[in-house]
């Protein structure tokens, strides 16, 4: 088995082709998830509606769809049959773009090579990182690495197309959010502006010997990100569980974009708006076919603070909830827990007191505790702390 994603694993999830638990799945007449127009927000007469069905979408459930967002379907076509292309390529060739050439930051991940928080199995699927495209300096100061592009034929082409239309459309989103919660228009376009957002390409196959509707493609989870923009799948299975623990098929109108918000939005809100726990399921309304996805992830730079934002610590009682940190600390701390963060990570982490800053709010993994107890990293607020946790 390959390594495990060093950074990119932790902000989505999954297992392989198990099934999906018993919790109930709401039937699917009533599987919809808020659709909002994007015209409606450039309207100055139907955009303060327009803002309250956002801000009840992000708080309710964390998923809500788009459309009118100004990409078109063509271009998302065109991608598609690229990605297509890709996966189709013998397993030889596709290893030649390994994603370890780029600390998994780019590049090619093959099967069984991610896993969510709280699964042991890996999930069944494979996937291409895309990052956009940073001047040498940018390169330098920022820690990025530079997009692989297989030799054989132009994927760059569609998939670069798809990529900056969908950066164009996530400006207006992160706006709309923000006005939202009466903060400054660009509060979150500055901090994404340099961010590491990636795009995912991603093959998720039915395996040769067959599948039974219900098994599970990539397992619950929460993204780590900010925010997460999901364009038309090839194929349905997409599942969002909402505050009662029932899931909820996601069908939404043909053209239309996916939104979820992320751990890191969650934090600068102070929990008012909700992480979304979400999963992928083979379905017998998606005629059980190879499903193919193209996934934004949208992250702040590696050294930004995602610190509750004083607006909205007010706006959910006043008390502060989740702990000060950077993007990066959110990550190491993830990636502790995961099992996948290396001897010198858990130092960075240990160093960094991040740990201690959870605890004060109850938010610590008792996983990555332990990770830096094994590795003789522990402070002793840490030792006493797992002590408390393993009593429980």
């Amino acid at each position: 088995m390959k390594m495990k994603n060093v950074i990119t694993s932790l902000l989505f999830a999954s297992a392989s082709l198990g099934f999906a638990d018993d919790a109930q799945v709401i039937k699917l007449e009533e599987s919809t998830i808020p659709t909002l127009d994007m015209n409606e927000y450039y309207n100055p007469h139907t955009k303060p509606d327009f803002l309250k069905k956002l801000s009840s979408a992000l708080q309710e459930l964390g998923f809500f769809a788009v459309v009118n967002t100004g990409v078109t379907s063509d271009i998302l076509d065109r991608a598609y049959d690229s990605a297509k292309e890709f996966f189709a390529m013998p397993e030889e060739v596709k290893n030649k773009y390994d994603a370890a050439a780029k600390n998994y930051q780019r590049g090619y991940q093959p099967f069984y090579t991610e896993c969510a928080k709280n699964h042991k199995v890996a999930d069944y699927k494979e996937f291409l990182h895309i990052g956009r495209y940073l001047t040498k300096e940018q390169q330098d100061r920022l820690g990025y690495h530079e997009n692989m592009w297989p030799d054989e034929f132009d994927l760059e082409t569609p998939i670069m197309s798809l990529y900056y239309e969908l950066e164009k459309y996530m400006i207006p989103l992160q706006q709309a959010i923000a006005e939202t919660i009466s903060q400054p228009l660009d509060v979150f376009n500055d901090y994404t502006r340099e961010g590491d957002c990636m795009l995912r390409v991603a093959h998720y196959p039915l395996p040769k010997e067959g599948v039974k509707v219900g098994a599970v493609w990539a397992a619950a989870h929460t993204d780590i990100d900010l925010l997460t923009i999901l364009p038309r799948a090839s194929a349905r299975g997409l599942e969002v569980q909402d505050k009662k623990g029932n899931w909820i098929r996601v069908i939404v109108p043909e053209d239309a974009f996916i939104i979820n918000s992320g751990d890191m939005l969650e934090n600068m809100t102070n929990g008012l708006f909700r992480s979304a726990v979400h999963r992928v399921v083979a379905r017998e309304d998606n005629k059980l076919e190879d499903r193919y996805s193209m996934v934004l992830f949208i992250h702040p730079r590696y050294n930004d603070n995602v610190k509750p934002l004083h607006g909205c610590i007010q706006l959910t009682g006043g008390v502060k909830k989740y702990a000060d940190g950077t993007r990066q600390e959110f990550l190491m701390e993830r990636l502790a827990d995961l099992g996948y963060a290396s001897y010198p990570m858990l130092k960075d982490l240990a160093d960094s007191k991040f740990m201690e800053k959870l605890m004060e709010y109850d938010r610590a993994s008792l996983d990555a505790l332990k990770r830096l107890r094994d590795n003789n990293l522990a402070s002793e607020a840490v030792l006493e702390k797992i002590k408390e946790l393993e009593a429980k």
